[in-house]
């Protein structure tokens, strides 16, 4: 669940390293003080760790699209902030699952 506490419109852009996890929406538009549905699934394969980077960036009242509101941002040079969540995922028995927030 990604939730909005803000007052303006959000538009996010989600995103993993590697091909083990599958983001889903991989854009979303929040509006102020709303939530929405995230899924990160682990496809099968070997033990290992990797990041989400969750992007995001303030959006006009009559936006639509995120994935144009991001295009458009970068190519306009803004820097757009970011937050870096780590995913970890092991085989029954072993490590505990993570759901740490990085400060990178």
């Amino acid at each position: 669940m990604v939730v909005n506490f803000t007052t303006k419109r959000m538009a996010l852009k989600i995103r993993c390293g590697n091909a083990l996890f599958r983001v889903e929406p991989t854009h979303m538009i929040i509006e102020p003080n709303k939530c929405r549905q995230l899924t990160i699934n682990r496809m099968p394969g070997p033990i290992q760790t990797d990041k989400a980077i969750v992007q995001y960036i303030d959006i006009e009242k009559d936006a639509q699209d995120a994935k144009a509101a991001f295009k458009a941002a970068d190519g306009a040079g803004t820097k757009i902030p970011h937050i870096k969540i780590k995913l970890v995922a092991a085989a029954s028995g072993g490590r505990k699952m993570s759901r740490e927030v990085l400060d990178e």
